[in-house]
């Protein structure tokens, strides 16, 4: 999961900065600067698309303010930078052992719960 609230590397507030000022023409001479840019994305400070063959990137509220305060909003004053935001996922507890126990292994069996051996004769044998 990215650490969304983390300190930007150099390489993508330069890029933050850049599409801030309209991605004007000649400031990007390569291409790393769209991979930047889905970082930036996956932080939820910029919008990055390409549509009809044509590259487009826009700054969001939270970019806007990582560039006003130099820090993600959701990233508190005091927070260490290491520290993760993350969204909690609902989790399911680990089956007890007579949940386990009760399910039965149906490891080797035929669909109709007999064993392979008679099933197999079983569609060999006349009707």
């Amino acid at each position: 999961m990215v650490e969304v609230a983390a300190v930007l590397n150099s390489r993508q507030l330069e890029v933050l900065r850049w599409i801030a000022a309209g991605c004007p023409d000649g400031v990007m001479l390569d291409f790393t600067y769209k991979t930047a840019a889905v970082a930036l994305q996956g932080r939820r400070l910029v919008t990055a698309s390409k549509r009809h063959g044509r590259w487009f990137a826009d700054v969001t509220p939270a970019g806007r303010f990582y560039l006003d305060h130099g820090r993600h909003p959701a990233r508190v004053e005091g927070d260490r930078a290491g520290d993760k935001v993350t969204r909690k996922r609902p989790t399911r507890p680990a089956p007890t052992r007579r949940e386990r126990a009760a399910v039965p292994d149906l490891a080797g069996t035929a669909p109709d719960g007999r064993a392979p051996e008679r099933c197999a004769a079983a569609r060999l044998a006349p009707p």
